[in-house]
């Protein structure tokens, strides 16, 4: 029994040397060589190389376009909020300097009418009147620079790189311009007030004198 385990061995060991040679003459035949068995897999190997690096820039390039593209919408919101601010400071300014004109017109009235109180009557006391109005004046002229000075500084705090400490100095001015504006538009109701007073005093002067 052990004989013929071994007989078959030795029998198969036999015709595995045997059919070698016959199998690598084939493999020669056909062109496929050891060396040649490896070129594909390498090739193999370095496409997915290839590919991998590809996927890799791929991903490297997307974060590069997505970074771009929130510094841009950044950018974006940052413009249309300085558009906002420079839009909302500019209305702001010009509804103070409306304000200031009619205080303006408003006083050049009541002087004309002082003046022709004084030429119809020259007993009439307008002393504290002018008064008042010089006062008034004087405040509109305030109110106007500080106005003025807040104007010129809109553009430099809405593109300034700390918006907040330049913001303060426009609203300081304007804070002290409508101070101003308070203050003359008080100053021009007193000038009212007194020249009323005057005329009527003028009127009884006038009446006791005929």
């Amino acid at each position: 029994m052990k004989a013929s385990k071994r007989h078959v061995v030795v029998g198969a060991l036999f015709l595995s040397l045997a059919f070698a040679p016959l199998s690598f003459a084939q493999n020669e035949e056909s062109g496929v060589t050891p060396e040649r068995v490896g070129t594909p897999l390498r090739g193999r190997v370095e496409g997915l190389r290839d590919r991998l690096l590809d996927r890799k820039e791929g991903a490297i390039e997307k974060r590069g376009n997505a970074t771009s593209s929130v510094a841009e919408r950044r950018g974006e919101r940052m413009e249309q909020m300085r558009s906002r601010v420079r839009a909302f400071s500019e209305r702001m300014i010009k509804r103070i300097q409306a304000a200031f004109e009619r205080l303006e017109k408003l006083v050049a009235r009541i002087e004309a009418r002082v003046a022709k109180l004084e030429e119809t009557n020259k007993n009439i006391q307008t002393g504290e009147a002018k008064k008042y109005i010089a006062d008034a004046k004087g405040l509109i002229l305030s109110g106007k620079a500080s106005l003025n000075e807040a104007e010129s500084l809109i553009e430099e705090t809405v593109t300034s790189d700390s918006p907040r400490e330049s913001f303060q100095k426009v609203h300081d001015l304007v804070k002290a311009s409508t101070a101003d504006l308070r203050k003359a538009h008080e100053a021009i109701k007193n000038a009212l007030r007194s020249l009323k007073s005057a005329i009527g005093k003028g009127a009884g002067s006038a009446t006791t004198t005929q």
